[in-house]
């Protein structure tokens, strides 16, 4: 580098040499001007920097060049390759301008060294602009919950137009009509039904898509728009994608929905929005599972606690803070802020999976991205600058036109079932009118005459008498609007009829079975072809309402439209429809393309043809209208760009919500939103699950072509799925103690299948189901693997290692003059320990260590494979993730037995069998193998190669996942915390406190500091009580055989049995005082409870590897960690287990007949009560939107449910007493992974500790 810069201080050296000279030569040039000049007339004062003369000029232009220096002095090949980078950011080669590089810096120095000139101004200019341009002008979004959060009625969405989209304002307008067209020249809209529209035939959907598609299509529709039936001109609902057909259009309304009670959940299985429960029932069982999705990510946001900034709701005493107004000493302003914040927090979190479920599964549909497998979809939200830099818009807000309301009419692809309902639908609501006639004044006044019904119904009042025809005519039109009027408040849970299909009357909820019967059959079913002459002649009335609407805001025609567009108009009516028929009968109708009204020529337009960009197979026009309208309402909403962050939505609810291309859907969302909600009815590997947009069978596109062609067919199963049985907890000592000792063998596990799946079916595990047959050749493998007479040696070799990698991962920490050392015990210690013993010890794998630093696989990477293979077989992991887990977890196998055979060869003095493995011998090395006494014994059995070496890997797959995990909570649970606030929430406050924890700790440390026979029997009893109180298997699955129906213990065929260990463990009948700490714990009584402590160890490593060698190595490992000078924890957060309650079996929110008596309100044009509302406010108190109400009694919500703790509230009472009797939960420890988006896993991620030297 210093070549390239000595010329250019050369340069500079030399004119600074001549300087003077050229000083003096200026000054010589001066006094020769000024001594030829003539005398001004006036005498003026002297002014030094005016230089006369021409050589003067140029003089001192170079002396101020040289003083500035030159405007390039940087080195070349730095300055290129600044200049490079900037032109490559700058037009989307990379990803940002590379800071070092210095091209800033560059820039600004030539900038600074240029001569006054136009260059010089013009660069600056360009500067600024450029500066300026990487700002957003005005700022995007502000800070504050009041911001962070979506209003109830869509405001403040748009930080520069906050009314903008908000709910009850005008629809507005995109494209500007000027075709002259007067109405009464227009046909009349029935003859144009009758002509164009009328469904003459169903055609299946050409690209596969089911009904179900378009019953979440339906959502979407019913989510932005709401014409308020007395005023056309006003959209009743949000412009944004809020799911406010779930939770209300306004804030009463979302009081309604919302239950108040410090979780932040709403009424189980309700929507706010009316309208849907008259629609074909899939929509309705949609929104229910965003609604059982919504109390989910409650109780996950409640359990995680990110900010630690809620509790238990249970907690809250008389003693918190001020008192709210619900007149119960449980419910404190403290309590309603909580509910509040998880509630909206909660509706992000929901709000954006139902956008990404548009942005994936709905935009892959669309797109038709399935047929050829991929993951790709518009990445509508993220920040993005044009070439210039200047930011592209979004975040702005969104209003939605009367274009857009004209064109989603997509009642041509009705399926043959929800044509069937809504005719069924209509013959209730309509009576024996004939359909055929039904006009639309008819329609207004009898929709209003049911919906008063319903309304009356649900209160619990006498219903009015209908309003004939001659009465409506003779009221105003506010009267006749306040007739129609379904924005009224009902019971939403009443109300909600999901296609006539009866609430459970314990629990309030719709049965699953019932659900899930609406949603699998939708997806089976194929929709209709988008066509002209394709609606089906049940919606004959709603077609012409929509014509007439259209005609009414004055929309413009189809021409105009596409001219908006940037399409080609139509110049013929062949090129709008080349269908003859249907072209002749438009220009019967129309005369002219140019007249051809918009929603007339969007309903009856030629399709577009199925094929990979057409999916949806759409009308053209509507095909590129749809996806710039996609764009508007996702890019426009600041809560899905500006506002899209982990602090808003938490780092868990961001990273759930969010697309995951990995999973086996390719991206998709919804899926796993059935799953959560249906769970017996979604299993993980069926392809309703995973594409219940698509029919799976029976279309050229559906689901089972487009596999084959992939490949990928056999990953899925096809068959509509069933509930095979119920599920039960067995949480009695004695029941889970007879069930797993049943000699009869009249239960299964559940991981036979998973075993063979993977490449495991030769193993021993293939005999798991046969618990005497598993049970003598685990006593083989304990011979073989870990023989009684090694177990000292074994256990020596694990407390060095332990104690090894414990210093060699540390990090010196200093604090003024005092140095500790730090090490995240779980990640860098407890991992890996088992890890090198199953990788060097056991099976001669190429593992990559300080200790063998020619392997091939580094730990973490060698714990992943193991983790991945044991989760897949023994662990329920995420549905949407089981086929992906699958492929790795068999390809894992397949690395690893690789190197298993190479390591069985040479113990067995073979040689390579291929050229790949003599590669592999000669980088690892040789002859150690050889020496191996566990490869040697398992040689001499003379078992088939296939077979030992899938043994192997079953068991160092096992033994490295299960003992890192049973070390980390034995070692948690006897590390002290440094304050009572730091004690783990779900046990120690139960368990034991601070102070019996640092006693526990010290007891530990003594004995540890004793190298006996008898203190490592000592470790070992407390290693078993601690897994006693914090089990690593909570539980296992066994599925009955048989029936069984005695007094205390009842099942049926097929039911799938939780024996839960955790429950079983804290029993007093089997463990006398259950909470104490005895490391010389009595067995229970054996007649009762057979084998039962030990029965409460799992299926995996305790039984292959047994007891005493588990206990003994976790005891060895428990010497070694707290040998360590000062062992604790590390201050703060580091130093918790991070992990979280995760109750997967609950029973279901119960409502117990909630109602609402005579909610008599009138509401105003901004959809708010005006007057007699029963949920009166009183003055905000704190800075959060207050949501305490007074409830006069003859308007009260009723939960029987919480009708224990709600002493004033009148309780109801349904349904026989013994019912209500509470169901048992289970619950498991889950742990946020930070290397995954914090997306939680079965195992722990970290534990940080600190030591003295």
């Amino acid at each position: 580098m210093s070549l390239f810069l000595a010329p250019l201080h050369l340069a500079q050296d030399a004119l600074r040499a001549v300087d003077k000279q050229l000083e003096n030569v200026s000054l010589a040039a001066d006094a020769i001007q000024r001594g030829r000049s003539e005398l001004p007339p006036v005498t003026s004062d002297f002014n030094e920097k005016e230089r006369p003369s021409l050589v003067s000029k140029v003089v001192g232009a170079v002396r101020d060049q040289v003083q500035r220096g030159l405007p390039v002095d940087s080195p070349p090949v730095e300055t290129v390759r600044a200049l490079l980078d900037g032109l490559a950011a700058n037009n989307n080669i990379v990803e940002g301008i590379d800071d070092r590089k210095l091209a800033f810096e560059y820039a600004f120095r030539f900038l600074s060294r240029l001569p006054p000139s136009q260059l010089a101004k013009e660069s600056e200019a360009l500067a600024i602009k450029t500066l300026y341009r990487d700002l957003a002008h005005p700022p995007g979004t502000f800070v504050g919950p009041e911001h962070g959060f979506r209003t109830w009625n869509g405001s403040n969405n748009s930080a520069d137009t906050p009314e903008l989209g908000r709910s009850f304002t005008p629809y507005s307008r995109s494209c500007t009509s000027g075709r002259a067209i007067p109405p009464r020249d227009l046909p009349d809209p029935s003859l144009v039904f009758d002509m164009l529209i009328r469904r003459d035939k169903f055609l299946p959907h050409p690209g596969g898509l089911s009904g179900l598609f378009f019953s979440f299509d339906t959502t979407v529709i019913h989510s932005v728009f709401r014409t308020r039936r007395s005023n056309w001109n006003i959209n009743e609902t949000s412009s944004y994608v809020d799911l406010g057909i779930l939770y209300g259009n306004t804030k009463h309304n979302c009081e309604r929905m919302r239950i108040i009670d410090g979780q932040g959940k709403i009424i189980p299985d309700s929507f706010a929005e009316t309208r849907i429960s008259v629609l074909p029932p899939a929509a309705a069982a949609i929104l229910v599972m965003f609604n059982r999705n919504h109390n989910w990510i409650c109780e996950k946001l409640l359990s995680i606690n990110e900010r630690e900034t809620w509790k238990d709701p249970s907690k809250f005493t008389e003693k918190d803070k001020t008192k709210g107004q619900l007149k119960h000493p449980d419910y404190s302003n403290v309590l309603e802020k909580q509910d509040y914040e998880i509630f909206q927090t909660a509706r992000l979190i929901n709000s954006f999976a139902y956008a990404t479920v548009v942005l994936s599964d709905f935009l892959s549909a669309v797109l038709g991205t399935q047929l050829d497998g991929s993951t790709w979809t518009l990445d509508i939200t993220s920040e993005r600058r044009e070439p210039d830099r200047v930011l592209l818009e979004r975040g702005k807000g969104n209003s939605c036109s009367i274009e857009f309301n004209t064109l989603y009419r997509f009642h041509a692809a009705m399926s043959e079932d929800d044509e069937k309902y809504i005719t069924g639908s209509f013959n209730y609501i309509f009576g024996n009118t004939n359909l055929d006639e039904l006009s639309p004044e008819l329609f207004e006044l009898s929709v209003g005459n049911f919906g008063r019904k319903v309304a009356a119904q649900a209160a619990g009042r006498t219903p009015p008498p209908d309003v004939t025809i001659p009465e409506y005519r003779q009221k105003t039109p506010a009267e006749r609007g306040e007739l129609n009027n379904d924005s009224s408040p009902t019971d939403y849970r009443l109300s909600s009829r999901v296609g006539l299909v009866k609430r459970d009357p314990i629990t309030g909820r719709f049965p699953d079975k019932d659900l899930a019967e609406i949603l699998l059959r939708a997806t089976s079913v194929p929709a209709a072809a988008f066509k002209a002459r394709g609606v089906p002649s049940v919606m004959r009335v709603i077609e012409i309402l929509g014509i007439e609407q259209a005609r009414s805001w004055g929309a413009c025609t189809i021409n105009e439209f596409r001219r908006f567009l940037g399409l080609r108009p139509y110049a013929t009516f062949e090129e709008w429809n080349s269908d003859s028929v249907i072209a002749d009968a438009a220009r019967k109708l129309y005369r002219d393309p140019e007249n051809l009204e918009l929603y007339v020529g969007l309903a009856a337009e030629e399709p577009k043809p199925a094929d990979n960009a057409a999916g949806l197979c759409p009308s053209f026009t509507t095909a590129r209208a749809i996806l710039a309208d996609a764009i508007a309402l996702v890019r426009g909403d600041r809560h899905f760009t500006f506002d899209l962050t982990p602090y808003n939505l938490t780092s868990w609810g961001i990273t759930e919500a969010n697309r995951n291309t990995d999973n086996a859907a390719w991206g998709g969302m919804l899926g796993r939103i059935f799953q959560r909600g249906l769970p017996d009815y979604y299993p993980a590997e069926s392809i309703y699950m995973h594409f219940p947009l698509v029919t799976p069978t029976g279309q050229k596109y559906s689901m089972d072509n487009t596999m084959q062609k992939l490949g990928k067919y056999e990953d899925y199963t096809w068959t509509m799925p069933t509930k095979t049985g119920d599920i039960k907890i067995i949480s009695k000592p004695e029941d889970i103690s007879s069930i797993l000792s049943d000699p009869s063998n009249g239960f299964s596990t559940v991981y036979r299948p998973y075993i063979d799946q993977i490449g495991l079916g030769k193993s021993f595990l293939a005999d798991i189901d046969d618990h005497i047959k598993f049970d003598k050749i685990t006593q083989l493998i304990q011979h073989v693997f870990v023989p009684r007479e090694e177990h000292s040696a074994t256990f020596l070799w694990f407390h060095d290692r332990t104690c090894e990698l414990m210093r060699g991962k540390h990090l010196e920490i200093t604090s003024g003059i005092k140095k500790a050392f730090a090490v995240d015990l779980v990640k860098d210690v407890l991992r890996l320990v088992p890890v090198h013993w199953a990788s060097s010890q056991v099976a001669g794998l190429p593992l990559k260590t300080s200790f063998s630093p020619h392997g091939i696989y580094y730990e973490q990477q060698m714990y992943q494979m193991f983790s991945e293979i044991h989760t897949y077989i023994f662990c329920d992991s995420d549905p949407s993730m089981k086929i992906p887990h699958r492929k790795e977890a068999k390809a894992n196998v397949e690395r690893l037995s690789r190197f298993v055979k190479l390591a069985l060869a040479e113990a067995m003095g073979g040689l390579p069998a291929s050229v790949l493995d003599s590669v592999a011998h000669m980088i690892i090395g040789s002859g150690y193998n050889a020496k191996n006494p566990i490869l040697k014994r398992i040689a001499d059995l003379k078992a088939p190669t296939d077979a030992i070496t899938a043994d192997i890997i079953a068991v160092i797959s096992m033994a490295s996942i299960e003992l890192s995990q049973i070390l980390t909570h034995v070692i948690n649970f006897y590390l002290a915390p440094e304050t009572p606030a730091l004690l783990d929430p779900d046990y120690d406050d139960k368990l034991v406190g601070q102070q019996e924890k640092a006693k526990l700790q010290a007891t530990i440390v003594a004995v540890a500091s004793q190298v006996t026979a008898e203190s490592q029997m000592l470790l070992a009893g407390y290693a078993r009580e601690a897994l006693r109180l914090d089990p690593v298997i909570d539980g296992v699955w066994r599925q009955s055989k048989t029936a069984k129906n005695d007094p205390g213990l009842q099942y049926n065929k097929g039911d799938k049995l939780w024996l839960d260990y955790r429950a079983a463990g804290l029993n007093p009948e089997a463990f006398q005082d259950p909470t104490k700490v005895d490391p010389q714990r009595p067995q229970p009584e054996k007649e009762k409870y057979g084998q039962l402590p030990k029965q409460l160890q799992g299926d995996t490593v305790f039984k292959v590897l047994g007891e005493d060698f588990v206990y003994g190595v976790t005891a060895s490992v428990l010497r070694a960690v707290f040998s360590f000078p000062s062992i604790r924890r590390a201050a703060g957060y580091p130093g918790i287990l991070r992990r979280y309650k995760d109750v997967f079996i609950a029973p279901p929110d119960n409502l117990l007949g909630a109602f609402v008596k005579d909610p008599k309100v009138i509401l105003g044009d901004d959809g708010e009560p005006v007057s007699g509302d029963p949920f009166p406010e009183r003055p905000a108190q704190s800075e959060f939107e207050p949501l305490v109400r007074e409830i006069p009694e003859e308007h009260m919500y009723i939960y029987g449910w919480k009708s224990t703790r709600v002493e004033d509230w009148e309780v109801v009472t349904t349904g026989d007493e013994e019912k209500r009797k509470p169901i048992n939960t289970a619950w498991r420890f889950q742990y946020p992974d930070p290397e995954n988006a914090h997306r939680l896993t079965q195992w722990a991620t970290g534990l940080t500790v600190n030591y003295d030297p």
